[in-house]
């Protein structure tokens, strides 16, 4: 029999108030903290989602979205099945579900940067540029790539490159070589070149591009 090891991370989110008409402004103070247990992603101790290969699966719970963990069993679960649309670049530009239904649509700006997105599961599906997940829990919307945070606003990452002695001849805060549509980082300390992949899209443009000539 072997033997399972789980890195547990717990992410506790700042409680916000406003409004307050009090001394202690007469509020509740709502506290919400995320557990990642390999796969399995928890909210204040429920079962949100499980992440799977090229999407995800989302829970209802019979109680309502947040019960206590000790009244609910895992068979009492309704799932539902998310898939990614990805480009090239590994990035997720739609979320469709078992139906095929779109669920969400990402465009984004070179560097990560969102320049459209749609709010029908903003909320809950927060894996985007490069199928990373963008942490929005302060307000900093960085990028967790593992080894690094990454800030898509200015195209840089919030650290010193890990390898630094590597990349001697560029600035150890430079995203993918300051070239991110051929090179993608997978762990914020590596960049790397998918060529088939960069292949398949290429000819995939050329394909596009002869079509509308075509069709004139």
């Amino acid at each position: 029999m072997q033997s399972a090891s789980f890195i547990i991370v717990k992410l506790e989110a700042v409680p916000q108030v406003s409004g307050g008409t009090g001394t202690a402004g007469n509020v509740d103070l709502r506290h919400t903290w995320t557990d990642y247990c390999g796969n399995f992603v928890y909210e204040n101790d429920s079962l949100k989602q499980t992440l799977i290969e090229g999407g995800y699966i989302s829970y209802a719970y019979p109680q309502g979205p947040n019960p206590p963990a000790s009244t609910t069993g895992i068979s009492q679960l309704t799932p539902t099945y998310h898939f990614y649309v990805r480009d090239h670049l590994g990035n997720n530009r739609l979320v469709v579900d078992e139906h095929g239904a779109i669920e969400q649509v990402n465009h984004y700006y070179p560097f990560g940067g969102l320049m459209g997105e749609s709010q029908d599961i903003a909320s809950t599906q927060r894996y985007k540029y490069n199928g990373k997940e963008l942490d929005r829990m302060h307000g900093l919307d960085w990028y967790d790539y593992g080894a690094r945070h990454f800030d898509a606003s200015i195209g840089r990452w919030m650290c010193v490159d890990p390898l630094v002695e590597k990349y001697h001849g560029i600035s150890p805060y430079a995203y993918c070589l300051n070239n991110p549509i051929r090179y993608v980082d997978p762990d914020g300390k590596i960049v790397v070149i998918d060529k088939n992949s960069t292949k398949e899209f290429i000819d995939a443009v050329y394909l596009a591009i002869n079509f509308l000539r075509e069709k004139g």
